[in-house]
């Protein structure tokens, strides 16, 4: 798992990853900025959770989700039309050529592809945040 500065600083920025946690893939065992989470506990006056990591109780909104390739996988496996269990390892493979990617973790991989396939946006290095295609596009033309 990629413990390292750039990977978390590409999860909190992938802002629609992180609203999607909490509703969709929140469970023990998952990895934060604080830690693991080791246990669930719902607040039921506002609907959000507090959680038990490495470094005592969170609220969820107080971390960082780092997702893991298996989470980040089942993301895109039912978005990416025509591309099923190793035919996705394909469209991975095809991403990261079209794209020159040479992140240095397949979490980093996998998150761009994430990003690109379902909010068309990409990982710029410089400013360090997700940057939509088309701002990408009009930066190559000057």
């Amino acid at each position: 798992m990629d413990c390292g500065t750039k990977y978390i600083k590409m999860c909190k920025q992938a802002v629609e990853i992180q609203e999607q946690w909490e509703d969709e893939y929140l469970s023990i065992g998952d990895e934060t900025d604080f830690g693991i989470i080791t246990s669930l506990e719902e607040y039921y006056d506002d609907n959000t959770w507090r959680v038990g990591t490495d470094e005592g109780f969170q609220d969820t909104k107080d971390l960082i989700w780092r997702p893991k390739q298996d989470q980040l996988q089942k993301m895109v496996i039912n978005f990416d039309i025509g591309y099923q269990n190793s035919g996705i390892l394909f469209g991975l493979m095809r991403f990261a050529e079209r794209h020159k990617y040479e992140e240095s973790s397949f979490e980093q991989l996998w998150l761009a592809y994430v990003m690109c396939q379902k909010y068309q946006k990409y990982w710029n290095n410089c400013t360090e945040c997700w940057e939509k295609y088309k701002a990408r596009v009009e930066r190559a033309k000057e």
